[in-house]
């Protein structure tokens, strides 16, 4: 069995993994922002704010060692949405809304699976957890998917050419991040 540092730190992953994929789920099939925001009463809005702020609460709870691994990603922002939908929720842009969820998570997405490799949990602890009702979204982790395992250094590289210039999680401070993992890739067989 995991820790119980790694159990608590697999849960904080886990659901934000989740709040991503319902995320998705509920966008689907809005074309645009204002569509999105005006549909069946703000319904999907709102549930979407709701999981953007669960985002940013679990991400303040992951160790700073472990998002040092993904620094490219600024983490200070995903937690600040957290507190602006929090505090100012009349200020909330549902372009903004709309843009993070069709245009950014897909990038936290991978540095969360990322993540979850470097656990190093055990198969038959991942589906123990996996069987919990709170994330039924998530059963392509199980053990009858290989999706988790096929993960490999080669997605340090893979997440920054997949970075948007709109991306309010990404930082746009240095080439050099670039230059390194490719460098990297390269030494390691992966470009």
């Amino acid at each position: 069995m995991p820790s119980k540092s790694s159990d608590k730190i697999l849960l904080y992953l886990l659901t934000i993994l989740e709040c991503v994929e319902k995320l998705k789920i509920y966008v689907d099939g809005f074309e645009s922002a204002d569509q999105f925001f005006k549909a069946e009463t703000q319904q999907a809005f709102n549930a979407s704010c709701h999981l953007l702020l669960a985002i940013g609460e679990e991400v303040k709870k992951i160790p700073t060692k472990l998002k040092d691994e993904f620094s490219f990603l600024e983490w200070e922002q995903v937690s600040g949405l957290r507190n602006r939908i929090a505090h100012d929720y009349r200020g909330i842009d549902p372009d903004v809304v709309y843009k993070i969820i069709t245009n950014e998570l897909e990038i936290l997405k991978k540095a969360i699976l990322s993540m979850v490799k470097l656990l190093h949990i055990k198969v038959q602890d991942m589906d123990m957890y996996l069987s919990f009702p709170a994330y039924v979204h998530l059963q392509y982790l199980s053990r009858h998917s290989n999706q988790l395992r096929s993960y490999r250094f080669k997605t340090h590289f893979t997440f920054y050419e997949q970075m948007t210039p709109l991306s309010r999680f990404v930082s746009h401070e240095s080439e050099i991040i670039k230059k390194l993992l490719r460098e990297m890739c390269t030494k390691a067989g992966f470009a």
